[in-house]
């Protein structure tokens, strides 16, 4: 802990050269490296060349008082993420809630106790030690996350193409099968391997079939036995699936493909 001390700045804003003596001595005997400024437009210059790492600003001071460099403080890029404790001998509510609103961490009252400076000093330090600990662990993970998106898309994209691949292989497997029909002396079964290919099944064959032989939606309930409205169904998926709009698209596509003709 001691040798994280000695990398932490601490920048005093006062123009009382006898509290900055205090403050530096015990901060110093803490192994803190002290930098001071006298005024507030000096304290504003050293800030934006040093950076340090806390910032402890008086509030009385001739020129810029502090809640006006405070002010500017958080209003620069350079400096809006350093820490600042107030140090005054004001201890009104109304004048700790004016350096609050202003961005101020905390507050120290004039005389301030030794004990209670060093504290403060090093718990907000440590806070904002842990703070930006915190930003790069979220910062990792983030990263982690967008390259972990990033594979998974590329997986997704693998997949897509794979099964473009054999839908294609899947068209020519059925371009060469309807290319070279079997010669039979009987009509062919329902259950036909053209049906396999169009992966219709066994009940949609059958429909298929008895449609190809003229049937209507009432004959073909009877001779399966099911409801008008059920064989209206297989009616549609089946001009879904071979890709037709009407009954005689639908004969003459499975004609096509290898079911009985007409009678």
């Amino acid at each position: 802990m001691e040798g994280h001390r000695q990398a932490q700045v601490v920048l005093i804003i006062d123009d009382h050269p006898g509290n900055l003596g205090v403050a530096v001595g015990h901060l110093e005997g803490h192994a803190y490296e002290v930098i001071t400024a006298r005024d507030g437009a000096s304290g504003l210059r050293r800030a934006r060349e040093i950076r340090p790492s806390l910032i402890l600003l008086d509030v009385e001071m001739p020129g810029i008082d502090g809640y006006e460099t405070c002010r500017r403080l958080k209003a620069s890029a350079e400096t809006c993420e350093i820490p600042v404790i107030f140090m005054t001998v004001r201890g009104a509510t109304d004048e700790k809630l004016r350096g609050f609103e202003l961005g101020a961490v905390d507050h120290l009252t004039k005389p301030f106790d030794a004990s209670e400076l060093v504290a403060r000093v090093r718990t907000h330090l440590e806070l904002c030690a842990l703070r930006h600990d915190l930003e790069a662990l979220v910062a990792r993970r983030t990263a982690e996350l967008e390259r972990e998106l990033e594979l998974r898309s590329q997986l997704l994209q693998e997949h897509v193409a794979l099964l473009a691949m054999l839908r294609r292989q899947g068209d020519q497997l059925r371009e060469l099968t309807l290319g070279s029909p079997p010669v039979l002396d009987e009509p062919p079964s329902p259950v036909f391997p053209p049906a396999v290919l169009l992966g219709l099944s066994a009940r949609e064959s059958e429909v298929l079939h008895l449609i190809v032989k003229g049937r209507s939606n009432k004959a073909i309930a009877s001779i399966l036995e099911l409801a008008r409205t059920t064989v209206s169904t297989y009616r549609m998926r089946l001009m879904t699936k071979l890709e037709v709009e009407d009954t005689a698209s639908l004969v003459r596509r499975a004609i096509e493909l290898g079911f009985g003709g007409a009678e």
